[in-house]
């Protein structure tokens, strides 16, 4: 209750010489202190996604040999989870961290699975980790990732409909339940282990009246419009699943992100790895959208900000830039009134911190100006306006 009390006390004083500070024209001065003093987080994410240095793997025992076998593939899993790929795994860097899995080991525990399945579960040091990806110039997908909402169709001899949720109340007394019964509930560990922000529509009365299983199995565009309108995701993924003539699983992924799409299919005996290896695509494809790569050179960027209607805005807006993990550092350039010139130390490429504004979009490009990126500094300001939030 003290520290409530000491930061109300700070806000009040900030705001009863609010108009001195004008008066005195020392606003760039007082930016930076109040930033300082607010020292408010507001990262920038649709959904953060958490526990990415944290693995679970099965184990038959709990003899040492076996943990420490079980380790290596633990933390093989984190990194495919912090990259978003898998065939980084081949890096001589990551070949040598995983020979050494326990050196990056910060604690285990066992837990108890489904079937009284051992499971061992991994907390890797994200400190250590970070020091070889930078070392190696590993690019590394923020926490802060797209929501992508999975939709799932399929088609039979009985012909084309919905996948529906597991529920106990629509199995019970079924005898011919459908393969794809548990697809839903695949996905989301599949997504976990991927550190994927995915997630399933309800598909209550609503979402079925608004989807039609026929228009999404032809016409993804045009089916998802009122599903999209509902749930507001970032991305929106499609699997149309088959099961073909040779017992093989076909799903067919229709992709939209950024009013971009792409198609892509997977296949397998097993629908979870079909499934699986659709999801590892989706997640390789927005990881090189979004990963950052440690550079020793550092891209320069100004930028203007518009929008900002007082001494909160220009707080909010500072820290949420600050907080993004494409930006190395925000220094105040100049303050004329309401609109502020930044200079941002990018540790990436100008495409992805504009990506990453795209994801909540508190802050919107309003013009983008021509720009030389060439040079270690962009000298034209790009300008923004803070949309807030």
């Amino acid at each position: 209750m003290r520290v409530q009390g000491e930061v109300l006390l700070i806000c009040v004083t900030v705001e009863n010489i609010f108009d001195d500070l004008i008066c005195m024209k020392d606003l760039k001065r007082w930016f930076i202190l109040l930033s300082m003093l607010l020292g408010i987080s507001h990262p920038a994410t649709a959904i953060v996604v958490n526990d990415l240095y944290v693995s679970e793997v099965a184990v038959e025992n709990r003899a040492d040999q076996t943990r420490v076998e079980a380790t290596r593939n633990a933390l093989a899993k984190v990194i495919v989870k912090v990259t978003g790929r898998e065939d980084i795994l081949a890096h001589p860097a990551i070949e040598r961290a995983l020979s050494n899995s326990s050196t990056y080991l910060q604690e285990y525990s066992y837990q108890s699975g489904a079937d009284n399945q051992t499971l061992l579960s991994v907390r890797f040091s994200k400190v250590a980790l970070e020091r070889v990806f930078s070392a190696a110039a590993i690019s590394v997908w923020p926490s802060n990732r797209p929501q992508i909402l999975v939709l799932l169709v399929e088609r039979d001899i009985s012909g084309i409909r919905l996948v529906l949720p597991n529920s106990a109340e629509q199995n019970d007394g079924q005898e011919n339940v459908s393969p794809t019964v548990n697809a839903y509930n695949a996905v989301a560990e599949i997504a976990r282990n991927r550190g994927l922000a995915a997630v399933a529509p309800l598909l209550d009365i609503e979402d079925q009246l608004i989807l039609d299983a026929q228009t999404l199995w032809r016409d993804q565009s045009a089916a998802i419009v009122g599903i999209v309108n509902r749930y507001n995701p970032d991305a929106v993924l499609v699997g149309r699943v088959n099961k073909t003539s040779s017992g093989n699983w076909l799903i067919g992924w229709w992709f939209q992100h950024n009013q971009q799409f792409d198609v892509y299919d997977s296949q397998s005996n097993e629908l979870t790895d079909a499934l699986d290896a659709g999801l590892a695509l989706t997640g390789r494809y927005l990881a090189s959208i979004y990963s950052v790569t440690p550079s020793s050179s550092e891209v320069g960027l100004t930028v203007r900000l518009s929008g900002i209607k007082d001494f909160s805005d220009y707080a909010h807006a500072f820290e949420y830039l600050r907080g993004l993990a494409v930006v190395e550092s925000v220094q105040v350039a100049k303050v004329d009134g309401f609109n502020i010139d930044l200079v941002l130390a990018l540790n990436g490429e100008l495409s992805v911190f504009e990506d990453a504004l795209r994801l909540d979009r508190k802050l919107e490009k309003v013009l983008s100006l021509d720009t030389d990126i060439g040079s270690s500094t962009i000298s034209a300001p790009l300008l923004l306006r803070w949309n807030g939030g």
